[in-house]
């Protein structure tokens, strides 16, 4: 339950990401956000692509919320 001045959020996870539901109510755990950056450009120059590519369309991922109480799953 919340204490007051608590919040609770809903995040969608998917059931293959829950570590094999190893994950329960009273748990804690740290929210990660994975994407990829991605950058355009008009410049229709070969090289200028292989660059963005090769240097700027990576996968990241950032840690967003550390040591978080688990309420409920499912």
């Amino acid at each position: 339950s919340l204490k007051p001045g608590e919040r609770a959020v809903a995040i969608e996870v998917k059931a293959a990401s829950m570590v094999g539901g190893f994950i329960g109510p009273g748990d804690f755990v740290d929210v990660m956000l994975t994407y990829k950056m991605s950058v355009r450009t008009d410049d229709n120059d070969p090289d200028v692509a292989n660059t963005i590519q090769m240097n700027l369309q990576k996968t990241a991922t950032e840690t967003i919320l550390q040591n978080i109480k688990v309420l409920a799953v499912d």
